[in-house]
């Protein structure tokens, strides 16, 4: 699974992609919602299932515009699981808001981010083994 990493905090940045790779999941990081897109997009035509793990802590409007594009898109939301982290307990904005598929708080373990990766594994596999809807939708 391709797992894109957008985290503006190098530390944190740093030790989720150690996770990460320590799973043999092919593994990108960036600080910038733009360069994530680009990689969602050339991931995507691979058709290799992708998880973003981003920070939830910064709101900004980059990256709130970014998951909204994302959630505009069912084909794209097809391959892609967004999982917001942050050091902030509880729901975070962005899934009231519908912009991600889970929440991460700190403090967490490597057993329990290896576990949320395993399960987006396998939902991202059921997805993807799944029926297409219709580029219609039912619309004329």
């Amino acid at each position: 699974m391709n797992v894109l990493i957008l985290f503006y905090e190098v530390g944190m940045k740093g030790l989720l992609q150690s996770i990460v790779e320590s799973e043999e999941h092919t593994v990108r990081a960036t600080p910038f919602a733009s360069e994530a897109l680009q990689a969602i997009a050339e991931t995507i035509a691979s058709g290799e299932p992708t998880l973003l793990l981003a920070d939830n802590f910064h709101l900004n409007p980059e990256a709130t515009d970014a998951f909204t594009l994302l959630r505009e898109q069912p084909p794209l939301r097809r391959h892609i699981k967004i999982i917001g982290v942050s050091a902030v307990g509880g729901p975070s904005k962005w899934i009231v808001n519908d912009l991600i598929d889970d929440h991460l708080s700190l403090p967490f373990s490597s057993d329990q981010l290896i576990a949320l990766l395993d399960a987006c594994q396998r939902d991202l596999s059921n997805r993807s083994n799944s029926p297409k809807p219709s580029d219609s939708d039912g619309e004329p």
